[in-house]
């Protein structure tokens, strides 16, 4: 049977439902294990918290949050599509009928959904674990400061673009390795960071010969520490070039908005291309 490859949003939820009814045991285990890591590191938090310590602020743990987020994240996506990993089961997954575009959908949107709502909700009730521990049994007051939770940078908006992008990168590099996807990815990720880095290492050295602070003294498609007129050599002042503004700005757009579809599309293409070969 070849799949029908009109899409079809009844057909769409469908297969959804299908693939739901098939993993909800998964599902479930996952659900319970994430519940349970999070009431535990409540507890962990509760009995080695401050004994003097009268307050405790949730934006004190924006740093653990956005780590953990998006290491669960990078978890979701790249076990979107394991099932290639088997021939029966990729056999079984092409030959349902439903069209390119609604698989991939439908495994999108059960990696995003798993993040955005169930490790959301875990964290949400450990939170409330630890804060009914601690307002009970040691009388302390959990703020609930979700201004400072989410700052300036590290708006909500901002926090679901990074979300969606390190989602577009695990579910892309899971169109490659299904076996074992995660720490492939990581670390081809890794090596692909690194060869830029060194790539915009080789290139600024280049174009600001003899005027850099130093051969590493740059980050990539942002800012290049150049030395300023009239340092000595034993007094060297040195600043900041950055990326000028009408370069900078379409770059910015092109990480936030552009690069995440592109990901998204390329991993559509893949899968479509794996049936035919």
């Amino acid at each position: 049977m070849q799949p029908n490859n009109v899409f079809s949003l009844s057909r769409m939820w469908l297969y959804l439902r299908k693939e739901v009814i098939d993993q909800y045991k998964v599902f479930l285990f996952g659900t319970g294990a994430l519940v349970a890591g999070c009431c535990l590191f409540g507890l962990i938090a509760f009995i080695s918290a401050n004994p003097y310590r009268e307050t405790f602020e949730l934006a004190d743990m924006m740093p653990l949050y956005m780590t953990l987020l998006l290491a669960f994240t990078a978890l979701m996506a790249s076990r979107s599509f394991n099932q290639l990993s088997k021939p029966e089961r990729s056999i079984d997954f092409f030959l349902l009928p439903a069209s390119h575009l609604e698989k991939f959908l439908a495994q999108l949107i059960i990696s995003m959904l798993a993040v955005i709502v169930v490790f959301n909700l875990a964290i949400f009730i450990g939170v409330q674990f630890f804060s009914y521990l601690a307002t009970h049994y040691k009388n302390v007051t959990v703020s609930m400061d979700f201004d400072r939770f989410f700052p300036g940078p590290f708006s909500v908006g901002i926090v679901l673009l990074m979300v969606a992008g390190i989602n577009s990168i695990f579910l892309f590099g899971a169109t490659f390795f299904h076996k074992f996807a995660l720490p492939k990815i990581f670390f081809l990720f890794i090596v692909i960071m690194m060869g830029i880095w060194a790539l915009n290492i080789g290139f600024t050295n280049l174009i600001f010969a003899g005027h850099i602070a130093s051969w590493n003294a740059s980050a990539p498609f942002s800012v290049v520490g150049v030395i300023e007129p009239g340092s000595t050599a034993g007094h060297q002042l040195s600043t900041g070039y950055f990326v000028p503004e009408w370069l900078g700005r379409p770059l910015l757009f092109i990480a936030k908005y552009l690069l995440t579809p592109a990901l998204w599309t390329m991993a559509y293409f893949r899968i479509a291309d794996k049936e035919i070969q």
